[in-house]
């Protein structure tokens, strides 16, 4: 329809394998990205509640701290994120665009500004989890001191988790949709061992230092990529 009305015809493309080759050369680990994620993630989701029964909960019982997690210390603490996820959706044309006309230093100013206004944003969400929303979110909000405890231990990973999201972006940008992967490849495999040999031994703990340690490696991985 819109090369119709704009009299487009496709016989005009020039060398149409090599500009689909590059397509794909983007498209395809940034969907298999998301789809390893998902499947990663699904993975977890049922490994969980098992490994909890190993460290020594009933069923009920390592469902009901599961839950407590996922629906009420996760979501806070990923609610910040919409501002990074935000800034990641723009990133990736932008950084794309300067990097087409060879604007390097503005790649390196732009990446300068992720960097601080990602950590800064980082290190106030933790130190206001940290610090102050523990106990006012199990006293007044959630009624649950177990809700607390993990949002004030989930707190360390703010920086790290804003951080990467907008460095995902950037790379891709770069056209290191491949590396991208195999980061988080390497950041999903991370927390699912935790999952297997942690929660057994340490609880639901053993999955939020699983967790931490991912993102501390993704951002790692990423930051050494870009510099």
């Amino acid at each position: 329809m819109h090369f119709k009305v704009t009299h487009y015809s496709i016989r005009n493309i020039r060398r149409p394998l090599s500009v689909l080759r590059k397509l794909l050369h983007i498209s395809v680990p940034l969907t298999m990205n998301k789809i390893l994620l998902t499947l990663l993630g699904s993975i977890e989701v049922i490994l969980i509640p098992a490994r909890l029964q190993m460290s020594g909960l009933t069923p009920k019982d390592s469902l009901s701290v599961y839950g407590i997690f996922t629906g009420m210390a996760l979501p806070l603490i990923l609610f910040p994120a919409t501002l990074t996820n935000s800034a990641a959706a723009m990133l990736i044309p932008s950084i794309t665009q300067l990097q087409t006309l060879g604007y390097q230093k503005r790649i390196q100013y732009v990446i300068g500004r992720i960097f601080r206004y990602c950590l800064l944003l980082g290190g106030s969400c933790f130190g206001f989890f940290f610090c102050f929303l523990e106990n006012f979110l199990e006293i007044f909000l959630f009624h649950s001191q177990t809700a607390g405890i993990y949002i004030h231990t989930m707190s360390y990973i703010c920086p790290f988790l804003y951080l990467n999201t907008t460095l995902t972006s950037v790379l891709n940008g770069l056209g290191k949709s491949g590396i991208c992967l195999l980061h988080s490849v390497i950041s999903v495999c991370i927390r699912i061992s935790f999952v297997l040999f942690a929660i057994p031994v340490l609880g639901i703990r053993g999955y939020l230092y699983g967790i931490l340690c991912s993102e501390l490696a993704l951002s790692i991985l990423h930051s050494l990529q870009i510099l």
